[in-house]
């Protein structure tokens, strides 16, 4: 492989570097910045938990409107005002995670097996909250319809945990291929490295150059398998624990995604140097790798703000 295709290899690399961390979790950082005053306004409505009053506060366009208008309906028209709100938080749940589902299948960076088990579970919540859309349309008391609006939040907790956890996998197995990138990377560098060497050149600056690129995709391979297991471990039952290791996932996410960056502008600094070492012959090695076609990664748009609420 000659250095211009390590380079633009390398170049497209960096474009899959942006990993939107932000975007794991974005509404549980912005939490409470739009709730309601009276807050057991909505615990009236729903008899919701405060942290299923934050979860509501992203999971809706307008639910505070719809929320005035259950209040201030009559008694005979609570029900179907209660329902349009129900209707509305269960409508944007499966938008997002609709949006979540087409970005893991467009995204060729994603593995086939993260892609799998991520869909299905996507899959299963937006049956279920079909399901629970079907019953919530059908019920005919306040008591039941509350009690039904009130597992929206309880029970799937799409944007606390469901979504959250599906991208931090997804960013997860992307990262993961980034990795297996720049290993090839390096191991075609060293390559051409040992053919200047055995050619009389001196090698040991180049040499300690990727002696640091060893060690920064040692410690991505441990921070994204890290991460990898923080994320499985989400799930709604327990939503502290969930959010502790969607925390820790993050901060492993972060600090492999430094890696790689690091990894990255030192193989390209290797790259530069072995340019100069005329002996550094690009027929000398296979075509192994090719420059990739690199799509955008996972957006942070997919986890909306509360703005966008």
């Amino acid at each position: 492989m000659s250095n211009i295709k390590i380079i633009l290899l390398l170049t497209g690399l960096i474009a899959v570097l942006a990993i939107p961390m932000a975007a794991i979790g974005r509404s549980e950082n912005s939490q409470g910045q739009n709730s309601p005053k009276n807050s057991s306004s909505v615990a009236v409505t729903t008899s919701a938990s405060a942290s299923a009053d934050n979860d509501l506060n992203h999971g809706a366009k307008n639910w505070k409107d719809k929320l005035a208008e259950f209040k201030a309906a009559k008694e005979a028209e609570k029900i179907t005002r209660l329902k349009e709100l129900g209707t509305m938080l269960i409508d944007n749940r499966i938008s997002l995670l609709n949006k979540l589902k087409t970005r893991i299948q467009e995204n060729e960076k994603i593995s086939a097996d993260v892609k799998t088990a991520t869909i299905v579970d996507i899959d299963t919540n937006i049956a279920d909250l079909n399901t629970l859309k079907a019953k919530i349309a059908a019920d005919t008391d306040l008591t039941t319809l509350k009690a039904d609006i009130k597992s929206i939040f309880e029970k799937f907790r799409i944007y606390m945990v469901t979504a959250p956890k599906g991208l931090g996998e997804s960013l997860t197995s992307q990262g993961q291929y980034i990795l297996g990138r720049l290993e090839a990377i390096q191991r075609q560098l060293q390559t051409m490295l040992e053919q200047n060497k055995n050619a009389g050149k001196d090698t040991a600056a180049i040499q300690a150059l990727i002696d640091q690129v060893t060690a920064k995709l040692t410690d991505a391979k441990t921070q994204l398998a890290i991460a990898e297991e923080k994320f499985k471990a989400m799930t709604p039952v327990n939503t502290d624990a969930a959010k502790t290791a969607r925390e820790e996932g993050k901060a492993a996410m972060k600090q492999a995604k430094q890696d790689l960056k690091d990894a990255h502008n030192l193989l390209k600094q290797i790259s530069d140097a072995l340019k100069t070492m005329s002996s550094a012959s690009p027929a000398s090695l296979p075509a192994a790798l090719t420059s990739p076609t690199i799509s955008p990664s996972v957006s942070p748009s997919i986890v909306p703000s509360p703005s966008a609420s």
